[in-house]
């Protein structure tokens, strides 16, 4: 499987909002509140990527591109399951609410 990779070729298109391809690649997006991670933890995260990017040239081989996620993507999933911030979606009303928003256009297709 090929990860989204931000340093090769990505087709950007837009209706109402950009949408982002790169053929062949599994991607998602990970939502996250601004209080989900600590200030200490982005720094500390944005430097050692800085520190591995700076020794791993792009574009990155398969294994390079394996170990970046490995250590970085899964570092910040297990931060997150830790409950850092206000988690304010425990709270079903506003959890409903985002549910409800993200579902939206799958129950209402645009036209077009």
């Amino acid at each position: 499987m090929r990860f989204f990779n931000p340093f090769a070729e990505i087709r950007v298109t837009r209706h109402n909002l950009p949408h982002w391809q790169q053929p062949g690649a599994a991607y998602f997006i990970t939502f996250r509140m601004a209080d989900s991670l600590p200030d200490e933890i982005l720094r500390g995260l944005d430097l050692e990527r800085r520190r591995w990017l700076e020794t791993h040239p792009s574009p990155l081989s398969f294994e390079d591109e394996a170990e970046f996620h490995r250590l970085f993507s899964a570092q910040v999933d297990q931060w997150l399951d830790e409950g850092h911030g206000s988690c304010v979606l425990r709270q079903p009303l506003l959890r409903t609410v985002v549910n409800d928003a993200l579902k939206f256009f799958h129950r209402h297709p645009m036209d077009g």
